[in-house]
């Protein structure tokens, strides 16, 4: 039996180009997070975003060094672009339409974007109860609990 030939080195690994990406978005999504007239808003979101980077950096240390995990599949990074355009938008308009609001909507889409489901109200009803569930947790959360300060805008 014949051994199977590895492909031609084609420059970085697809598990390399994929935490570079990462790391790179999550780079913007900290930026986006720096520079607001109150920070005391952004405090939670920038603490996530230190958290996303700092753990982006480590899977891409991770992988440069090869201790990566060799049984990963790869996922089509366009399949993933409906999704990262929703969260720069969502990062974009939390001030202008309020935390709560833009999370819902959001969330709402996210969901029903990668729902598994065929059927139209089955994506419909579940995605709204996620999205009004999750985002409820986050109210109780954020507003009772905690009491923080979250950007209002044109809604709650």
């Amino acid at each position: 039996m014949k051994p199977v030939s590895s492909p031609a080195h084609t420059g970085l690994k697809h598990s390399t180009r994929a935490a570079i990406a990462v790391f790179l978005f999550a780079g913007f999504l900290l930026w986006l997070c720096t520079g607001h007239e109150n920070p005391e808003v952004y405090l939670f979101p920038f603490m996530v975003s230190i958290a996303l980077f700092a753990l982006s950096a480590l899977a891409l240390g991770r992988d440069l060094m090869g201790l990566g995990g060799h049984d990963v599949q790869p996922v089509p990074m366009l399949r993933l672009l409906p999704m990262l355009v929703i969260i720069v938008a969502y990062v974009l308009a939390i001030e202008l339409v309020g935390m709560y609001s833009s999370s819902l909507l959001a969330l709402f889409l996210i969901v029903f974007i990668y729902h598994p489901s065929e059927q139209l109200m089955s994506r419909l009803s579940s995605s709204a109860l996620i999205a009004a569930g999750f985002i409820g947790l986050m109210y109780v959360l954020f507003s009772i609990l905690l009491k923080v300060q979250t950007p209002r805008g044109w809604f709650l």
